[in-house]
């Protein structure tokens, strides 16, 4: 006698043999707000983030007129045209900016870097009291407004401002021959953009890398010295190769590079126009060296 086939048994999760009515009430009860959730922050996103970009390349497809809307396009396809595009390749102050851009972005990340990663590895050591001190200090500058904070510098790198007379007269006293006149010319220079772009994201270098540094297994270091290695080259070997993924992945080191052609208006509106250097490209202007 022939061995009866067992009969066939809806996979797990395999929902089509149970009613319409019934399979949409069980998403409703287990997958509806999920899905909800997950849909507020992609059409945030769509809405207030991608929408306008679709609009800026609109706009850069067009032709400019004076008038009401201030930008047209033809009436037939391709209804667009890459004039303007092919305009930014004619002026060099175009390609000169977003070059020098790239280069200041460089450097401002560099920097930062390079004063946030000892700031992140002594406050991810330091006991529990002070580490909640020291974060405390780092994220004290949100406090004030990101603008406030930007245009005070722009106060103290100022030639007659206190900060710039006494750098000048500490400088003088021991190396009079680097200083010409009774002020340091900071503003409207490359290094103002620097300073102020790396005051105003070294948190949001010195954060992350915090996160990373706090959740390494300090009894690797404790091994490492145990069998001979030297404090230096525990971090040579130990500390900074496992801290190359919070590096990679750290916001002010992604977004550095294009800080002054997205959100570095109001960095770099400590140089305007007039400015020596070279231009930059950001919302405030684009600056032009001195004649």
């Amino acid at each position: 006698m022939a061995a009866l086939a067992p009969a066939p048994t809806a996979a797990q999760g395999d929902e089509s043999h149970l009613p319409k009515a019934h399979s949409w009430r069980q998403w409703l009860d287990r997958e509806a707000w999920r899905q909800a959730i997950i849909a507020i922050p992609y059409l945030w996103l769509l809405f207030f983030f991608i929408a306008p970009f679709l609009i800026v390349l609109a706009i850069s497809l067009g032709t400019a007129q004076v008038g009401i809307p201030p930008v047209i396009w033809k009436d037939s396809f391709p209804f667009g045209t890459l004039d303007n595009y092919a305009f930014l390749t004619q002026d060099d102050i175009y390609w000169q900016g977003y070059l020098n851009s790239l280069k200041i972005a460089a450097i401002s990340t560099f920097f930062t870097l390079l004063i946030g990663y000892p700031m992140a590895l002594g406050i991810a050591r330091a006991s529990g009291a002070w580490r909640n001190v020291l974060l405390l200090l780092v994220i004290l500058p949100f406090w004030t407004s990101f603008l406030l904070r930007v245009y005070a510098w722009i106060g103290l790198l100022g030639n007659n401002s206190w900060f710039n007379h006494g750098l000048t007269k500490i400088l003088a006293t021991f190396f009079p021959f680097w200083i010409e006149g009774d002020h340091i010319q900071m503003m409207n220079t490359n290094f103002a953009v620097v300073l102020g772009i790396v005051y105003s994201y070294l948190p949001f270098m010195i954060l992350p890398l915090y996160a990373t540094l706090e959740k390494l297994d300090r009894t690797l270091d404790e091994a490492a010295m145990d069998l001979g290695s030297k404090p230096w080259q525990v971090f040579k070997d130990i500390t900074l190769p496992l801290s190359v993924p919070g590096i990679v992945t750290n916001p002010a080191a992604r977004y550095s590079a294009t800080l002054l052609t997205t959100i570095g208006s109001r960095v770099s509106s400590i140089r305007k126009k007039g400015a020596s250097g070279g231009s930059v490209v950001g919302g405030v202007s684009i600056s032009t060296p001195c004649s």
